[in-house]
């Protein structure tokens, strides 16, 4: 899937990706990101889906290159 980072906590280590073409915001936690470096908002993210605590959450989250909103 594709989608754009739309909000990140740094102190708490998490945020949300909005999917292309949704209005719904999945978590994302640090851990699930290249060497849990964050990725700025408003950058083009790849992620795949998983489930954490019941809901759906972003894993294996790579920035697109060269795109940013």
């Amino acid at each position: 899937m594709t989608g754009l980072i739309t909000t990140w906590l740094k102190r708490k280590g998490f945020g949300f990706v909005r999917p292309d073409g949704s209005d719904e915001e999945i978590f994302l936690h640090i851990s699930d990101l290249p060497n849990r470096v964050p990725i700025p908002v408003n950058t083009r993210v790849e992620f795949g889906l998983g489930i954490y605590g019941g809901r759906k959450k972003a894993i294996n989250v790579k920035a697109v290159e060269g795109v940013q909103r």
